[in-house]
């Protein structure tokens, strides 16, 4: 509600305005997108990673 108000201020203000702001906003939530996409395929990978390290080590302590 608020990031609304505040672009509809600047939209009355400055007509070139709502060009560079939504420039920057698509900018930012491409960005953001791809930072989240990266974090959560890593931290999928470690977690399979994980899982597979644990098992292997699970299976060595009972054959041993």
């Amino acid at each position: 509600m608020l990031p609304s108000f505040i672009r509809r201020r600047q939209r009355s203000e400055d007509p070139l305005a709502p060009d560079r702001k939504n420039w920057a906003d698509e900018l930012m939530t491409r960005l953001l997108f791809v930072i989240f996409m990266v974090f959560g395929a890593g931290g999928f990978l470690m977690f399979l990673g994980g899982s597979l390290v644990s098992r292997l080590s699970v299976s060595e302590t009972s054959t041993s």
